[in-house]
């Protein structure tokens, strides 16, 4: 479909203006129908110039769009990234907590079982 757009695009391209003249005293002076075929084939430019801007101001518009979501979208796994952070945080403080926990009753167990060894060994 793009090619056949293409393609046709390069035969709208192709145009031919013809002028034709009238030899006067004062040298050649186009025809008025050359003249209204030269308008009407520079206002047919100009339509197509207009209506390739407007597709490319769609285009744009529609470009705006998609990045928008895309930024939405950005924005929530971020928000998502930052909870994650903030729990995680929260889990690692509770982990280290409970690390040290540990550590000081596997220090006072083994602190009363020497403790009880050496009173037995006495």
């Amino acid at each position: 479909m793009l090619k056949k757009n293409e393609e046709k695009k390069k035969e709208e391209e192709k145009r031919e203006i013809i002028i034709k003249v009238i030899d006067t005293p004062r040298g050649p002076v186009p025809h008025a129908d050359a003249l209204k075929s030269l308008i009407k084939a520079w206002n047919e430019t100009l339509i197509e110039i207009n209506s390739n801007i407007k597709e490319l101001f769609s285009s744009i518009i529609e470009f705006k769009k998609i990045m928008q979501e895309v930024l939405a979208k950005f924005e929530d796994l971020l928000g998502t990234f930052s909870e994650l952070s903030i729990k995680m945080t929260k889990l690692m403080n509770k982990i280290d907590a409970l690390t040290e926990k540990l550590e000081v009753e596997r220090t006072t167990k083994f602190k009363q079982r020497a403790k009880k060894d050496l009173e037995e060994f006495l």
